[in-house]
């Protein structure tokens, strides 16, 4: 029995020594960066005082310096060979795969039983060195240090440069917004005499949009939104996923030229340090930017295209405005204001509603002096209006960029400082200023396109009718009756009904064939001044709902359309349905005309006139 027991333990110490030694040289061989190691033959001639063999010349690659001793992970020396292999196992195959870091070196060392240690560190002052070290040597002994360069793999360097290329263009990006700076003169700009334009690298293949901030008010005078409109152009997605310095967020389209506006979070610290966003998946090429700065000029929506107020550059004249300004600079902006010829604004203080902490809001700005700018790009340069005369094409209905719909033209405003020797035209004839403020010339509102000149410039608009031609269907139906399809509401039976509104105080409504007539409901619950209804017939004269008994001060007979009444008054024997409805078509006739209600004109007159003569015929016949 003791001899099976000793000839059990020594199988398994000589297991466990061979595996010892397979693993070390496993290790001495291995390709990881083609580095020469130093076998325990060489440690033995050293420490028997032979010279020692330089080592032979080669071929240039990463440099790799001698270091001292390493420490396991956990910051303990290794005990023995097998502590050091395993501690360093995942660590010698991440360098021989190429997925060590910059600052991942491999150190090789002899310890005191001329074993072999590996471990992967990090020391920022030898990047990309391999670093062996032998504690027996002299050199070690007396702290030099001498460096040797490794053969590199290229398929390795490759391998290194893609996976970086990788990350780099996964990583997320830093957010940042750009520094703003003030508007100066054009004469202080510095020119450049190299007009060569610099070669664009990969990161400049971003495109900057605007963020431009909007201010609404409630019905109190109170900040009622506060919000970041970002821009659009032509061929963008509707739909857009950006991240930023205010998270991730989704963009929806609003118009052609922006997206919907973004409620403005933490408004005091993001209109001082800027706002950047960024588009993620197939729109990461653009970014909208807004930089921060201590003061931001908006003017109203009929000069910054966004109501009731966006931010511009700079103030305009004869514009109205509104500022947010930092608590430090109220002294200035208010005379800043003052130079521009505004008058005292109203100043709403940081802890009005709405408004930013440490911020002001000046309303009812409105220069009307022109103001050079400093020189030196101060903040206060977008306090300075410009001279220069700019049109405004103000409200109408807009189709498209410069086309209205006819019959809803815009009003045509300027900013800056037209004076008396600034002449503008409309169509080559002079345009006037109206009451409102506008200018005016004749045929301005006609259809078709129109040339303004305002100096030694021009513009063009046009005016266009639409096109309703379209075919409608059922795009809604609810059951009853009727469908509806954009504005307009069918019905679902087949029959011809047609869509009017009327006043209120008319509801009743009388065709041109007898028996045509249709009162419309009347809501109670609402108010309104007008009907919309659908009736079977096309309606000629809209009545009172009780001739006999309305006012006839202010009860009148409306006129739809100019139908001659139709004479013929067929009957169906025993249809109660269509007696009644010929009794109550000839009732409803005879009593406005009995209770002498106005007709508007002398035409209407008349054909009100013949509709009675056959409303009085029909009821003989009826009785």
């Amino acid at each position: 029995m003791d001899k099976v027991i000793i000839f059990i333990v020594v199988i398994v110490i000589v297991g466990t020594l061979v595996s010892v030694l397979w693993r070390r040289r496993a290790v001495l061989r291995s390709p990881a960066q083609g580095l020469p190691m130093q076998k325990k033959g060489a440690a033995e001639n050293s420490q028997q005082g032979q010279p020692q063999q330089p080592p032979e010349p080669v071929p240039a690659g990463p440099e790799v310096a001698i270091a001292p001793p390493p420490t396991s992970h956990d910051g303990r020396s290794p005990a023995t060979i097998e502590d050091a292999f395993d501690e360093n196992a995942a660590s010698v195959r991440e360098y021989e795969e190429g997925q060590a870091t910059s600052d991942s070196q491999l150190f090789v060392t002899t310890n005191e039983n001329d074993g072999v240690a590996l471990s992967d560190t990090s020391q920022p002052e030898a990047h990309g060195k391999d670093t062996i070290t032998s504690p027996s040597s002299p050199e070690a002994a007396a702290g030099t240090v001498s460096t040797i360069t490794p053969p590199s793999s290229s398929k390795s360097e490759s391998g290194a440069h893609e996976t970086s290329e990788s990350a780099l263009t996964e990583a997320e990006p830093t957010y940042e917004a750009p520094t703003y700076h003030p508007p100066i003169p054009p004469t202080a700009r510095p020119r450049t005499t190299n007009t060569r334009a610099a070669p664009r690298s990969a990161s400049r293949a971003i495109t900057d949009l605007r963020l431009r901030v909007q201010v609404a008010f409630g019905r109190n005078g109170a900040v009622k939104t506060l919000a970041l409109v970002p821009d659009r152009r032509e061929g963008m997605a509707g739909e857009i996923e950006v991240g930023g310095t205010q998270g991730e967020m989704r963009l929806v389209e609003l118009s052609n030229d922006c997206y919907e506006s973004v409620p403005l979070a933490d408004a005091a610290s993001a209109l001082r340090q800027g706002v950047e966003w960024r588009g993620r998946g197939e729109a990461r090429r653009w970014r909208w930017v807004l930089s921060g700065r201590e003061l931001y000029v908006l003017a109203s929506g009929d000069v910054s295209g966004l109501y009731p107020f966006g931010s511009v550059p700079r103030l305009c004249l004869n514009a109205r405005h509104v500022l947010l300004a930092t608590v430090p600079l109220r002294e200035k902006v208010m005379a800043a204001l003052m130079d521009a010829g505004c008058a005292t604004p109203q100043v709403n203080q940081e802890n009005t509603s709405g408004v930013p902490f440490g911020w002001l809001l000046f309303r009812d700005v409105i220069p009307t002096r022109a103001v050079p700018m400093r020189e030196d790009g101060d903040i206060l340069n977008v306090l300075c209006p410009a001279h220069e005369v700019e049109p405004h094409f103000v409200g109408g209905i807009r189709l498209e960029r410069n086309i209205w719909l006819a019959g809803f033209p815009p009003r045509i405003r300027f900013t800056g400082e037209l004076g008396n020797s600034v002449q503008v035209l409309i169509d080559g004839q002079t345009a006037e200023l109206a009451t409102d403020g506008a200018f005016e010339a004749p045929g301005w509102d006609a259809e078709g396109e129109h040339r303004l000149w305002f100096g030694d410039r021009a513009e063009t608009y046009s005016l266009r009718t639409m096109d309703e031609s379209w075919d409608g269907w059922p795009a809604h139906d609810f059951g009853i009756g009727a469908a509806i399809c954009g504005a307009g509401l069918n019905r679902t039976d087949g029959a011809r009904w047609h869509q009017v509104r009327v006043p209120a105080t008319n509801p009743l409504l009388v065709g041109a064939r007898p028996g045509e007539v249709f009162c419309c409901d009347v809501r109670h619950d609402v108010r309104s001044e007008t009907i919309l209804a659908m009736v079977p017939f096309v309606p000629v004269w809209a009545l009172p709902f009780d001739s006999a008994h309305a006012d006839k001060r202010s009860a009148r007979i409306l006129l739809f359309h100019s139908v001659e009444p139709v004479a013929d008054m067929r009957m169906t024997t025993g249809n109660r349905a269509a007696s009644r409805a010929l009794a109550a078509w000839s009732s409803a006739i005879r009593d406005a005309g009995c209770k002498g209600l106005a007709v508007d004109d002398e035409e209407a007159k008349a054909l009100w006139r013949r509709y009675d003569d056959v409303a009085k015929r029909v009821r003989k016949r009826i009785r």
